[in-house]
């Protein structure tokens, strides 16, 4: 494990933010974030994989983990292959040189990338606070940085973990074992903490 290797996410600069006089739309029981908000996916998610360089062995098995392991733990959505003229979300592969032509703000130690439109729509309750809830929209673009040393289990989580940030999981745990966890590491099965922080809000709004 690298600890220096980041996952970033970053929110495309087309976001429209509307004020919103209306009550909570609900109470949740867990937040497990440093972010202030969380999103959700209102449509089934039909994605596009592009691996750029094909010595990128790992990459297939790390893309079809994510899926795995989020529509296992968000049931009420479907993740499936698609056309790049029908994809609603956008998977690539390949070394950080590669991948500055689709993600052109990406560092040199980030291990992954995430770009997303998102619209706001409500608020819910949590405890004392309230949080903001914004719905994801298409375009999401998601990233795995190929790099020399990296290890099969690293990619795996790293894909997990920027997958969740285009359904809607913003900021980071700052729990080490927790895929959303801000580093790279070798743990790369959701928590029930990942689990349960974005599991909450698609129940509301599904």
């Amino acid at each position: 494990m690298n600890s220096k290797l980041r996952m970033v996410s970053c929110l495309d600069l087309s976001v429209l933010i509307v004020a919103s006089t209306c009550a909570a739309a609900g109470v949740i029981s867990y937040w497990n974030s440093d972010a202030g908000s969380i999103g959700y996916q209102p449509t089934q998610v039909r994605y596009y994989s592009n691996k750029i360089n094909s010595s990128f062995t790992e990459y297939n098995l790390a893309v079809s983990h994510a899926y795995t392991q989020w529509t296992n733990a968000l049931p009420m959505i479907s993740m499936t292959s698609a056309s790049q003229a029908n994809a609603n979300t956008f998977f690539y592969g390949g070394t950080y040189s590669q991948l500055l032509t689709y993600f052109p703000d990406l560092t040199s130690d980030a291990a992954g990338q995430t770009a997303y439109r998102r619209e706001y729509e409500t608020n819910v309750r949590y405890q004392s606070s309230t949080m903001d809830v914004y719905s994801m929209y298409t375009n999401s673009k998601c990233c795995l940085v190929l790099r020399n040393g990296g290890i099969e289990a690293e990619y795996l989580k790293t894909m997990a973990h920027e997958v969740g940030h285009s359904l809607g999981w913003f900021g980071h745990s700052s729990n080490s074992s927790d895929v959303m966890y801000y580093y790279t590491t070798s743990n790369k099965f959701l928590t029930t903490r990942d689990k349960q922080h974005l599991r909450q809000i698609y129940d509301l709004f599904y």
